[in-house]
């Protein structure tokens, strides 16, 4: 559906780099159109495929407060997993 063209320099081993992260299986969850699968690709200097990942688990509209997501550990609202997605078929 679409890809995403970012230049990659904030690590040192991957200054200069152009990655290419496609965008696949996308699923409607509460009224927005999510990518589940990202496919990233980098371009240059060399082609090689990095990394492919999948969303496991999505919350929207969660009732989160700063609180809940400061400091080293989450607390409240954001203290439990994410609700788990059932695998794309």
């Amino acid at each position: 559906m679409g890809s995403l063209w970012a230049p990659c320099n904030g690590l040192e081993g991957t200054r200069g780099a152009l990655i290419d992260v496609i965008l696949r299986d996308h699923r409607i969850i509460d009224d927005v159109l999510w990518p589940t699968r990202f496919e990233e690709t980098v371009q240059r200097p060399i082609r090689v495929m990095v990394h492919c990942r999948h969303v496991t688990g999505l919350d929207t509209n969660r009732g989160l407060a700063c609180d809940d997501v400061a400091g080293p550990a989450f607390r409240g609202a954001a203290s439990s997993p994410a609700r788990e997605l059932a695998p794309s078929t």
